[in-house]
């Protein structure tokens, strides 16, 4: 207040005082939604009660509470629980605005309760995740609370069914022999396939639902079966049996593979043997005894008895078999045989026989001869029948049989021997083989004389053979050079050239091919000839590809070169040499030699050329050259060059003494001029074709 007295305030609510200093706090709850007045009056207290009135209306929103949650289970986040378990969710929340709640349990999404509980059920097939999911809402304005919960279900190993199992576990006794049938009829309720294990002794003998348990008679003794199934799955369900099987020892029946001969009536004759014999065996393993009886005295105690006759032995016999294994029961076998020996006449005696009965080989014009010696012990005269090829050839002890040069082939001698009694007879047989006989090749002439033969290189050698087979056969040749086939004639020619130099054999095989023609073994007829040939190297001549210049006079003027040389070779490879020389004097050893001409040396040389390839005959070339050199003239002057048509055209004016031309050209002005002899001269002028370099000229005066 200006006048400074004390101001007095009055903060009203609605009409009640609140507050009487100068600030008044309004302040609300979760009751205190409305509307409100809120006034103050504000006094100095003078005289004149000088005052001042203020006024708020006060708005106060109803504000929703947060949903008060008293107690969840299981706690929010993730669960983890076995098939056939199940989860109790529950929530106990309100609303302090005293709004009734609302309850939404979805299990993945689809609802599943709308109370305050949800029970999670689960069963054998439930294994897997899932979601389960609280939303709560008190329906006011945009309050609510959200939870989760990730759910695993394991999945639980069902226990395996078994509908039945042969036989009951436990003990079980049986016989050698029998068999026991194991089975088992389970499934797991899983689903999951069964695997099956049979052990006997220890050992897996089956993996199927079902065993056979055989026996023998090798059995006896006690055995351990069992059986382990599983479904395989993870926490391995699985089921074990066990069966104690007692298998008792039987005495088995002797068996008999084989009884020789057959029990009951045997006839023979005298001389003949009866190899009794039996194959058999006790299966439990015991040794069996034997007792053979001739008449009722005993011959044998093993599994053979042979019964032996001879001429004297006709008459009838009883053999009687005894077997047993000596097992406590006593298993026995008891086999009769009535024989009866027949009286036989006694067999020819042969003392020798010659060539021994089976094949035989000879040749042609070879003998062979048959004999026998024999006789009948019971005394009766022999008969010979001796064929050949069937046909009756000898009635005697011995036969001989012939051959000629026609008799190649093969033939069936026999010999039937009887003693008229009864049908007591032998019989012998021989194959013969008569080989064809080759005879010798006939030899009329041979050329050159088979040893050794000496040419030069480039000569010829013709070989030949005359000759025929006696026998007819056509002859084949096979001319060898250094054991490689030439030539299948009756001749062949050597032939050499400049490369022939050598050591050479030539073999000649002449044959008749005998051992295609018959039917025989006898290696073919051969002849056979060697020539050592030596073929003596012969050195070829020189070659000159080119000679320059040629041989002959050669005129030349003071102060040229000549260019001698020479491109030749040695068609044997050996190194030529070359000897250059002017009147005997060497002047070069190489393939070239310049002659150098010098002033006022006019005059007449002789230039010779001598080649040789230094060969062991020495073969060499000589050359010769008539060198004339003159006195040279004046250079001529005034020489001009031109173009005239297709041709290059040379003038020049006349030169005193002169009584030729020669026209020198090169490529190159300063060296390189050779005589150019590609054109003619008319007078003081020469003319020639237009080559295709082009070149420089100069022209000299020769008299």
């Amino acid at each position: 207040d200006p006048d400074g007295n004390p101001l007095e305030y009055s903060w009203k609510l609605d009409g009640v005082e609140e507050s009487t200093v100068s600030t008044y706090d309004f302040t609300t709850d979760y009751t205190s939604a409305g509307v409100y007045v809120v006034t103050l009056d504000v006094t100095d207290n003078f005289v004149t009660d000088n005052t001042l009135n203020y006024s708020w209306t006060v708005t106060v929103n109803d504000v929703d509470q947060a949903i008060v949650v008293n107690d969840i289970q299981p706690a929010p986040g993730p669960v983890t629980i076995n098939e056939t378990e199940t989860i109790n969710f529950l929530i106990d929340a309100y609303d302090p605005d005293g709004n009734p709640l609302e309850y939404s349990w979805k299990l993945d999404g689809i609802e599943e309760s709308t109370t305050i509980t949800y029970d999670f059920t689960t069963d054998y097939t439930s294994a897997g995740n899932y979601l389960v999911t609280l939303y709560v809402t008190d329906n006011f304005t945009d309050n609510s609370i959200y939870y989760e919960w990730n759910v695993t279900v394991n999945d639980v190993d069902q226990v395996i069914v078994v509908n039945s199992i042969v036989p009951d576990p436990g003990q079980i006794t049986i016989q050698e022999g029998d068999i026991i049938n194991f089975s088992i009829d389970a499934y797991d309720p899983d689903g999951n396939p069964l695997e099956y294990s049979w052990k006997l002794d220890g050992f897996e003998v089956s993996i199927d639902s079902t065993y056979l348990f055989t026996t023998d008679y090798n059995s006896a003794g006690v055995y351990s079966v069992t059986l382990n199934v599983t479904d395989n799955f993870g926490t391995r369900d699985e089921l074990n049996y066990t069966w104690n099987v007692t298998v008792i020892d039987i005495d088995q029946p002797i068996v008999v593979n084989d009884i020789q001969p057959a029990p009951g009536p045997v006839t023979i004759d005298e001389m003949e043997t009866i190899n009794f014999f039996i194959d058999a065996y006790d299966p439990d393993g015991n040794p069996l005894e034997y007792s053979w009886k001739l008449d009722g005295v005993e011959e044998s105690t093993s599994s053979t008895y042979d019964f032996i006759t001879d001429y004297t032995s006709a008459g009838v016999y009883s053999v009687t078999l005894d077997v047993t294994d000596n097992f406590g029961t006593r298993d026995e076998l008891n086999y009769t045989w009535n024989i009866t020996v027949n009286d036989v006449d006694q067999e020819i005696v042969v003392n020798d026989i010659q060539p021994a009965p089976g094949p035989v080989t000879i040749n042609e014009m070879e003998t062979i001869n048959f004999f026998i010696d024999a006789y009948d012990p019971d005394g009766n005269s022999l008969d010979y029948s001796w064929e050949l090829a069937g046909n009756l050839v000898s009635t005697d002890s011995s036969y001989t049989f012939t051959t000629d040069y026609t008799s190649a082939g093969m033939y069936l001698v026999a010999l039937f021997v009887t003693d008229n009694f009864s049908d007591n007879s032998i019989y012998f047989a021989w194959v013969i083989t008569v080989n064809d006989v080759d005879q010798e090749i006939v030899v009329n002439d041979i050329q050159p004389t088979p040893g050794v033969i000496t040419i030069d290189e480039m000569d010829t050698i013709d070989f030949f053979f005359s000759g025929y087979d006696l026998d007819g056969n056509p002859l084949e040749y096979s001319w060898e050079l250094d054991g490689v086939e030439v030539s299948t004639d009756s001749t062949y020619t050597f032939e050499t050239d400049y490369t022939s130099a050598g050591e050479y054999v030539v073999t000649l095989e002449v044959t008749d091919n005998f051992v295609t023609r018959r039917i025989s073994g006898i290696s073919r007829n051969t002849l056979n000839y060697s020539w050592d040939v030596t073929v003596n190297d012969v050195d070829q001549p020189i070659v000159v590809n080119e000679l320059i210049p040629p041989e002959g006079d050669i005129t030349i003027v003071e102060g040229d070169v000549i260019n001698f040389s020479i491109d030749a070779y040695d068609p044997d490879g050996n190194e030529l040499e070359y000897l250059w020389s002017v009147y005997s004097m060497a002047v070069s050893d190489s393939s070239s030699f310049d002659f150098i001409t010098y002033e006022n040396s006019p005059g007449e040389y002789e230039v010779t050329l001598f080649v040789t390839d230094n060969f062991s005959t020495r073969d060499e070339l000589n050359f010769l050259w008539n060198v004339i050199q003159i006195t040279a003239l004046d250079p001529p002057q005034n020489v001009t060059i031109e173009i005239i048509g297709s041709d290059v055209h040379l003038s020049w004016d006349v030169v005193t003494g002169a009584n030729s031309y020669k026209v020198y050209s090169s490529d190159d002005p300063y060296t390189g001029f050779v005589e150019d002899t590609s054109g003619s001269f008319a007078g003081e002028s020469w003319s020639a074709p237009i080559g295709d370099v082009k070149k420089f000229h100069y022209v000299k005066a020769l008299n």
